[in-house]
Order: structure tokens, then sequence, then C-alpha cells
């Protein structure tokens, strides 16, 4: 899993319990649950670091 990524197109989802979870293109994410989450839900990105 990457260390820290940045979205190359906004992502976002509606979670079970309803709320909404969006990121911006640009957006650069570097909490490694965050990543994980977002890498797996197939946003769009560029690794920054391995």
């Amino acid at each position: 899993m990457p260390i820290a990524i940045r979205l190359t197109r906004p992502h976002g989802f509606v979670d079970a319990d309803g709320r909404r979870h969006h990121w911006h293109a640009g957006y650069t994410v570097s909490d490694s649950d965050e990543v994980e989450l977002l890498v797996s839900r197939g946003a769009a990105h560029t690794v920054i670091s391995d």
C-alpha cells in the first residue's frame, strides 16, 4: 500500500449510515487508513510515496 497518494479526480461515496464522504481532485492523502480506503474503493490517484 502506498504511504501517500494524490487524487487525480474527485472521489466520493455515501456510506451505509447515509454519511457523505468526498475528496477533491488534487487532494493529498497520507493517513494510512484513508489511503487504504480510497485505494480499495478505486479512487483515481498517483502515488507520491511508496
